[in-house]
Formats: structure tokens, sequence, C-alpha cells
């Protein structure tokens, strides 16, 4: 389940006995607060046309599991001057989908 605000992953959970706890639990599980602190980087925005299309970013592992060939199907439906998929990581599935973005000749993933 997606839970479009913080303040009501309590209610639906049920894990947590406050707020507090909550958000600090999310925070150790992934979240490094220096993230939120860093600065654009100006090369990053450039390297990746950030400021041209929508961009939708993955990182991590590029397995079986993970059911990356969805957003090889969603790309085939997208315009790419307007949108791009960035994919960012290793995995037993890497080769297969770069094979497949070539084939279908994507150029916006």
């Amino acid at each position: 389940m997606l839970y479009d605000r913080l303040d009501n992953l309590e209610q639906y959970t049920g894990l947590f006995e406050n707020l507090d706890t909550c958000i600090e639990w999310i925070m150790e599980n992934g979240l490094d607060e220096r993230f939120l602190q860093q600065k654009e980087n100006a090369q990053v925005v450039a390297d990746y046309h950030l400021e041209e299309r929508f961009t939708i970013v993955y990182t991590g592992n590029m397995g079986l599991a993970q059911g990356l060939e969805h957003l090889i199907s969603l790309a085939e439906t997208l315009n790419p001057d307007r949108f791009q998929i960035l994919l960012f990581g290793d995995g037993v599935a890497r080769r297969c989908l770069e094979d497949c973005c070539a084939q279908k000749q994507l150029r916006h993933v």
C-alpha cells in the first residue's frame, strides 16, 4: 500500500505508538538527512537534461524481481522529447534491459 501522507501511516499500519517513532524508523531505513541538504549539481543537471524533460529515475538492483521491463514498456508510450527514464544500477537483468532498449531504439531510456 502506498501512503500519500506520512501522518496517515500510523493509522494504517498500527505498528507505531506515535508518529515520532514512525519518522525515526523511516529515516533509519534509508533516508540520510545529509541527502536533503545537498546542493544541486549543475553538471549532473546538464548531463542528464534534467531541466528539459520530466525524468523517472530508478536506482538499485536490476534483477528479475524488480520488474524493470515495465519501465521499458512505459517508455514506449512516452514522448522522448518530454520524458526520460534513467536507470542506475546493475544486476542479472541489466544486459537484457539494455538489449531491449537498443532493439526498440528507445533513446530516452
